[in-house]
């Protein structure tokens, strides 16, 4: 049995749901099944646009959901130590790397832009 939420507070369809389900005009646009199906955001600083660009375009990890100068934020389901190993192996150089879990919120507002 099913039953249909439309809510603007995201973080409480998260808390309550196992499923969710994104609709736009009646299509569906994402799906995410279990409380543990999270991804994780990965912001990440490079030392050098050269730098930044290798990792866009050699990168299979996940999703560039914003790019900001030198700082581009994914989405993915990843560890951070692939992503390390990945840095080592192609010398690119990080500055700054910060990692959170996606919340419903986040991945709302990132698929709206």
């Amino acid at each position: 049995m099913g039953i249909l939420i439309s809510s603007h507070k995201l973080e409480d369809i998260e808390e309550i749901c196992e499923r969710v389900l994104f609709l736009e005009s009646g299509l569906l646009t994402f799906q995410k099944v279990g409380k543990d199906s999270h991804n994780f955001l990965f912001e990440i600083a490079f030392s050098s646009a050269t730098d930044r660009d290798i990792f866009i375009t050699k990168q299979e990890f996940g999703d560039i959901v914003q790019e900001e100068g030198l700082r581009i934020t994914m989405s993915g389901n990843i560890q951070n130590s692939e992503l390390f190993k990945f840095f080592n192996e192609n010398s690119i150089k990080v500055v700054d790397f910060e990692t959170k879990k996606e919340t419903l919120k986040d991945i709302y507002l990132n698929r709206s832009k």
